[in-house]
């Protein structure tokens, strides 16, 4: 009997790191009178049946302290990720050791062009077809996360953002040439990561349920 082998991350915990660094914060903390922090941010996701890419263009990133405006991270360029390519310990990085204020944070938004009719984000399935992915009011609001957190003086804190895209994709009646993307994301800090492995009988995998609706291995 032939064993299939898997690993993936607890849910509890993620993910490594890919550099995409062509961003510059609109914020200077150059004064040395504040306590500094450094901030970084990577997303990775949970797998789709049938798709080859799940393209998310994204373009900045927000954060929302208790005071003042939110600080905006504009990247020169937009940044287009496939999701696909960073699943179990796999990440890409968003953010990478911004300086921050020390302090507490409300939110974290994600800008991203997500439009409708428009492939500046997009999904291509095995059959080769692709579709928009159409973020409703996307392009205005972005991807927001209600997660507080807090940051000490010199401490670096490193998050990961997940996308469980089973949850997150949906085609609606009618709807010919957009999917909609209406986000289920858990952010992560990073320095909780741990991963777990084992193994799966191939009779396991050959049931016919398995055979008939795919496979997955949740925690």
């Amino acid at each position: 009997m032939r064993i299939t082998k898997f690993s993936f991350i607890h849910i509890i915990g993620a993910l490594g790191l890919v550099s995409l660094l062509a961003c510059k914060p609109a914020f200077d903390f150059s004064d040395d009178d504040n306590e500094n922090a450094t901030f970084s941010l990577n997303v990775t996701d949970a797998p789709i049946d049938s798709a080859t890419e799940v393209i998310i263009e994204f373009t900045g990133v927000e954060i929302k302290g208790d005071s003042g405006a939110a600080i905006s991270i504009d990247f020169n360029e937009a940044k287009k990720i496939n999701l696909l390519d960073y699943q179990g310990d796999n990440s890409a990085s968003l953010v990478n050791a911004i300086d921050i204020a020390a302090g507490s944070y409300q939110w974290i938004r994600l800008k991203v062009n997500a439009e409708s009719n428009t492939m500046d984000s997009y999904i291509t399935f095995e059959n080769g077809s692709s579709y928009s992915l159409y973020i409703p009011s996307g392009s205005q609001t972005g991807l927001k996360l209600n997660n507080g957190f807090s940051v000490l003086n010199n401490q670096a804190i490193n998050f990961t953002v997940d996308f469980d895209l089973r949850k997150s994709i949906v085609n609606p009646p009618g709807q010919e040439n957009d999917y909609f993307l209406k986000p289920t994301l858990r952010i992560i800090n990073s320095a909780q990561a741990s991963e777990i492995s084992g193994t799966v009988s191939e009779s396991i995998m050959l049931e016919d349920n398995c055979l008939n609706g795919g496979v997955a291995v949740y925690v």
